[in-house]
């Protein structure tokens, strides 16, 4: 195992004008040194293609299947007996999201039959909505909408969105600098601020108590590319050091202590996680997964992107390209790659 020099990864309060006048960060914790280590290449791994007529299809936390098909139906199926079943009118114009245990289709049709959303709802939600307006959190326990829940209410100074929390109601609620929301878990929002000519930022705010804590990367170069919670609420993220040979690195912790950065073999573009332990990483039609947090890694074979990977000059919540749950993960919406358990060899 080859160790690579050390990064550190630290926290301080809030420093944004906005925040001067009512200083409410949290205190600054201290620096954090931690092991950087580059992976070992394994034996490859397979991934199977989904059926002509899947359109897109997402993993669910219970082990449960999403499928959309050009038909126009939208299936839910566990232990391979189907659960539930809708139908919309244009599938092309549909995009599949894991939400937990559900699944959403964000549908830009004005013909959609949406779902009600409110203390019960169903496993398979359908909602008349552009896909990149919302945030469906990891964990399936609240469902975030960018932008103010009554359009009176939208201010350009500062960032708002509107949340359907746990117990069915909707909440409307603000930071008091602007920024663009990346994810959210729970209390905690994740949020990147960009300034014209200067890296982005990310930042960690708590929406309860209206605090703020940044996550800094020391190295002057280092850029996020990816950043977003896990269902269990670590922060994951991919990052890029280096100016002309950019080097990709795996960062994974708890948002409030340290954070550990794995070498990639490639700047990658996206990944998706799976638990403590398994991933799979992307990068334009290259990918490559773990069982053990990134310490080593199994290149993916037998799929074909059929898009090119996003290149947004802001980055972006990770696993937009990819989505892992239960063991499998599902890439490029149509293809199905089964993560090796901790210890398993290729069959």
């Amino acid at each position: 195992m080859l160790f690579l020099p050390l990064m550190r990864t630290f926290f301080a309060a809030c420093g944004l004008a906005a925040c001067a006048a009512r200083p409410r960060g949290l205190p600054p914790s201290s620096a954090q040194r931690f092991d950087v280590e580059a992976p070992v290449l394994m034996a490859p791994v397979d991934a199977l293609a989904a059926a002509a007529d899947v359109l897109a299809w997402a993993p669910l936390s219970d082990g449960a299947r999403a499928t959309l098909r050009a038909d126009g139906a939208l299936t839910l199926d566990l232990d391979d007996h189907p659960v539930a079943r809708v139908t919309v009118q244009r599938p092309d114009r549909c995009a599949l999201t894991p939400w937990g245990a559900r699944a959403v289709a964000f549908c830009a049709d004005d013909g959609v039959e949406a779902s009600t959303l409110g203390a019960s709802i169903p496993r398979l939600v359908v909602l008349r909505a552009d896909a990149a307006q919302w945030v469906a959190s990891r964990d399936g326990r609240t469902l975030t909408r960018r932008g103010a829940c009554d359009p009176a209410d939208a201010d350009a100074s500062v960032m708002v969105a509107c949340s359907l929390e746990p117990d069915g109601r909707w909440r409307a609620w603000r930071t008091d600098a602007p920024g663009a929301l990346l994810d959210r878990h729970g209390a905690y929002a994740l949020v990147m601020r960009c300034a014209r000519g200067a890296p982005c930022d990310l930042w960690l705010f708590d929406i309860d108590l209206a605090r703020w804590r940044s996550v800094l990367l020391p190295d002057p170069a280092a850029r996020w590319v990816r950043a977003g919670f896990d269902a269990d609420g670590r922060l994951v993220g991919v990052v890029h050091t280096g100016a002309r040979d950019a080097v990709g690195w795996f960062v994974r912790g708890s948002p409030e202590a340290s954070l550990r950065a794995l070498r990639l073999p490639a700047p990658v573009d996206d990944c998706a996680t799976d638990g403590p332990d398994r991933a799979v990483f992307l990068r334009g039609g290259e990918a490559w997964v773990t069982d053990d947090g990134g310490l080593s890694l199994r290149p993916l074979r037998g799929w074909r992107d059929r898009e090119a990977a996003p290149r947004g000059a802001a980055p972006e919540r990770v696993g937009t390209r990819a989505a892992c749950s239960a063991g499998v993960c599902a890439i490029a919406r149509t293809f199905e790659a089964r993560l090796p358990r901790r210890g398993a060899g290729v069959p």
